[in-house]
């Protein structure tokens, strides 16, 4: 199990989406559906969310 960034537990929440990483155009990733951080194995950098922050 990976703990987001958010402090849940990411599980069957989840979603799968294909970013540009540094050895490929198109790569495979998975992100967390209740927060939109995106997890990038890859390439080691930091997670960025595709979800707007709520205010």
């Amino acid at each position: 199990m990976i703990i987001c960034e958010c402090g849940e537990l990411v599980g069957r929440v989840t979603f799968k989406d294909y970013i540009k990483i540094s050895a490929n155009p198109s790569t495979r990733i998975i992100g967390h559906g209740n927060c939109g951080v995106i997890f990038n194995f890859f390439d080691e950098k930091n997670q960025t969310s595709v979800f707007p922050e709520k205010s």
